[in-house]
């Protein structure tokens, strides 16, 4: 199976990120990466604690460019995730011309919260059709413009 450029992307984001975080819950443990490949919802896992986060890459233009939407995974499970009240840590990778520069951090807190008073900051996408390899799969996109910046920490 062929690797694609948004499966690298995301990856040199994940390792972006276990190199240069620490684990938000337990404030000392290191991230390493999932050994269920596809498991959903979660990119990283802490050896520690044993907290998942979720891992979202962006490739932006310039340094200060604000993000407003990341492409999330598959709508059904992540839905039914949060609908029970669970929520992982996001962490977002800035990158330009394929150099990751910044961590954007958004707590699970942050996510609840948000979520709570709008439900819009997570939009499910229309399905793929049926000329598409993956016929009916749903995604989502996160609606950063409803988190207010200040709510947004920067990590690196």
């Amino acid at each position: 199976m062929m690797v694609t450029e948004r499966q690298i992307t995301g990856l040199m984001g994940e390792l972006y990120v276990a190199k240069h975080c620490t684990c938000p819950k337990c404030k000392i443990g290191r991230f390493v990466g999932m050994s269920i490949s596809n498991f959903p919802c979660a990119d990283l896992i802490c050896k520690f604690c044993g907290q998942l986060i979720q891992v979202k890459t962006k490739k932006v233009k310039n340094k200060n460019q604000k993000i407003k939407k990341v492409g999330g995974a598959a709508w059904s499970p992540f839905k039914k995730r949060i609908e029970s009240g669970i929520f992982y840590p996001l962490f977002i990778v800035k990158i330009i011309k394929n150099k990751p520069f910044s961590i954007l951090f958004i707590s699970e807190h942050t996510q609840k919260e948000i979520y709570d008073i709008d439900n819009n900051l997570y939009v499910s996408r229309k399905p793929l059709g049926n000329h598409c390899k993956r016929a009916g799969w749903q995604g989502f996109n996160y609606n950063l413009d409803l988190i207010p910046e200040k709510l947004i920490r920067i990590l690196k």
